[in-house]
């Protein structure tokens, strides 16, 4: 894996393991599952942390919301920058078009959804369900 630069402008997060499934927040809860064309719950931006191989993954939708894990577990929510749980390393997945989201702080948590639901934790090298597709 490789860190890269994060891409601009508006993106969703398509998980390899259920490709219909994208990361959103239309219930006003963090969830992974099919989505609508319209909605902006699934639309976020990635922003560079100063000075650092990081980023902050931000809600369009909710834009004060960013992904995080302060309280232990995954959380979308507002944040003090300076919070190493909100920042994100974005990795590329080699040889394809897919990303790995792993946490600064905690830095064995990778976003997935090999339950079914959206969560950061530790994962297999191999599990498409912590592989994204930045669409």
């Amino acid at each position: 894996m490789t860190l890269i630069a994060p891409p601009k402008g508006t993106l969703r997060f398509r998980s390899r393991w259920h490709e219909d499934h994208y990361i959103h927040l239309e219930h006003d809860a963090l969830e992974v599952g099919p989505i609508e064309p319209g909605w902006r719950s699934a639309n976020w931006t990635l922003y560079p942390v100063r000075d650092a191989p990081f980023i902050y993954i931000c809600s369009q939708w909710r834009d004060d919301h960013f992904l995080n894990v302060q309280p232990g577990s995954l959380v979308c929510g507002p944040i003090d920058p300076l919070w190493h749980s909100a920042q994100w390393y974005l990795e590329r997945i080699k040889g394809s078009r897919y990303y790995r989201f792993r946490n600064r702080q905690f830095d064995r948590f990778y976003l997935n959804c090999e339950t079914d639901s959206l969560e950061a934790g530790p994962i297999e090298e191999g599990w498409r369900s912590a592989q994204w597709e930045l669409v």
